[in-house]
C-alpha cells in the first residue's frame, strides 16, 4: 500500500512529509521511502504553538482556533506535496499532530492525558483522502504513557535475532528504544531521556537570533559550564526510573529562562 505520513515535532521546525510504500504486516512489515519533504513552519504558527503550550498561555479559544489553523496548514502542505510529485492515489494519510500538553501520570488535580492538535478533518477535506490521526491516545488508554511514539515501529523495522539494538531519537525531546536480540513485542523497552535539541534551539534564539545551531558550529566553540551541568543533572526527572515521558511542560521556555538566570548568578559570583 502507499501512504503519506505527517510529523510535526516538539522542536517546531517544520512539517515532515514522507511518502512510503508499505508491504507485509506485523513482523513481516517492510517500508520503503519513496519521497520526502520538510516544510518550514511559518513563524506566526510557531509563536502560537509556543504560546498555547505554556500553562499561563493559551486559553481554550486560542487552542480551538489553532487546532483548525494547523489542520488547514497540514492539509495544504500535503496537497502541495502531492501535486508537485504528481501523486494521485494513496491508501491513507497518517498525521501525528502537534502536541500541546502531555500529562504522563495522574496527579492530585489532573488525570493522565495528552493533547495533539491539527484537525485531521481539514487534512482529509483538502487532500480528498482518508486520514488516520491521534496515535497517542490509545496507548494511554491501554495504560501506557503515550510517549515515546516510535517504539512499536522500531520493533517492527529494527528488531534482530542476533543483535541487541538501541535506537536514539534526538528530537526536541530525546528518547531511546532498546531491542534485545530475539525480543518479543512485550520485551520492547523505551522512554524519554530528557530534552534534546529543544533547549539548544532556545539558546540559539536567545543569544544569536537563529532558529537552530546549523552543523553545531556554535556548540563546537563553547565550553561546558560545570555548575549548570551539575544543577541540571540533579533534576528529579533525570533520576526517575522508566517508564517516563516528558515535553515542553517541564523542559519548555520557562525552564530555559530559569537555567539562564542560574548561569548568570553563578557567573556574577566569579
Amino acid at each position: 500500500m502507499k501512504a503519506i505520513g505527517l510529523m510535526s515535532g516538539t522542536s517546531l521546525d517544520g512539517l515532515d512529509i514522507a511518502y512510503c510504500d508499505i508491504q507485509g504486516n506485523y513482523t513481516d512489515t517492510k517500508v520503503k521511502l519513496l519521497d520526502y519533504r520538510e516544510v518550514k513552519m511559518p513563524h506566526h504558527l510557531k509563536e502560537k504553538i509556543q504560546y498555547c503550550c505554556q500553562t499561563d498561555g493559551g486559553h481554550v479559544q486560542d487552542i480551538c482556533s489553532l487546532n483548525f489553523e494547523l489542520g488547514s496548514w497540514f492539509g495544504q502542505c500535503t496537497k502541495n506535496f502531492m501535486d508537485e510529485r504528481n501523486i494521485t492515489s494513496i491508501d491513507y494519510i497518517a498525521s501525528h499532530g502537534q502536541t500541546i500538553y502531555h500529562i504522563p501520570e495522574d496527579t492530585k488535580n489532573y488525570h493522565k492525558s495528552t493533547l495533539q492538535i491539527g484537525e485531521p478533518a481539514l487534512i482529509a477535506y483538502k487532500t480528498g483522502f482518508q486520514v488516520i490521526a491521534n496515535f497517542r491516545a490509545m496507548d494511554m488508554a491501554a495504560e501506557g504513557q503515550g510517549a515515546p511514539l516510535v517504539p512499536y515501529a522500531d520493533y517492527l523495522l529494527y528488531r534482530d535475532d542476533h543483535l541487541d539494538r538501541i535506537l536514539l531519537n534526538i528530537g526536541g525531546i530525546s528518547n531511546i528504544t532498546y531491542l534485545k536480540k530475539g525480543c518479543l513485542e512485550e520485551d520492547v523497552y523505551a522512554f524519554d531521556t530528557g530534552p534534546g535539541n529543544m533547549l539548544i534551539d532556545e539558546a540559539m534564539r536567545h543569544f544569536y537570533g537563529q532558529e537552530y545551531d546549523c552543523d553545531g558550529k556554535n556548540a563546537k566553540r563553547g565550553r561546558l559550564c560545570e555548575a549548570l551541568y551539575q544543577e541540571l543533572m540533579h533534576m528529579e526527572y533525570i533520576h526517575m526510573a522508566p517508564p517516563k515521558s516528558t515535553g515542553r511542560e517541564l523542559f519548555g521556555k520557562l525552564f530555559y529562562l530559569n537555567a539562564i538566570k542560574y548561569q548568570l548568578m553563578i557567573s556574577s559570583q566569579h
